[in-house]
């Protein structure tokens, strides 16, 4: 079960990820895929920021919006 779902836009008004908040408290975030790079989707902790999914590194913005996410 989704409790929130938020999507982040380029300039050009493209989703380039979608956060979802998830009934356990967790972030899962989508990175679209583009022409240079693979879709790729991890979570995040938004209490702590911390990436859970081994192997996935995601910029600070994107940690900071998972973490406007989370329950309180």
């Amino acid at each position: 079960m989704d409790l929130l779902t938020e999507r982040l836009l380029d300039c050009q008004g493209r989703v380039t990820h979608t956060l979802v908040l998830e009934i356990d408290g967790l972030v899962k975030v989508t990175i679209h895929a583009t022409d240079h790079s693979p879709g790729v989707t991890c979570r995040i902790d938004p209490q702590t920021g911390k990436v859970l999914t081994p192997g996935v590194h995601v910029t600070e913005s994107v940690v900071a919006a998972a973490r406007c996410l989370q329950l309180s």
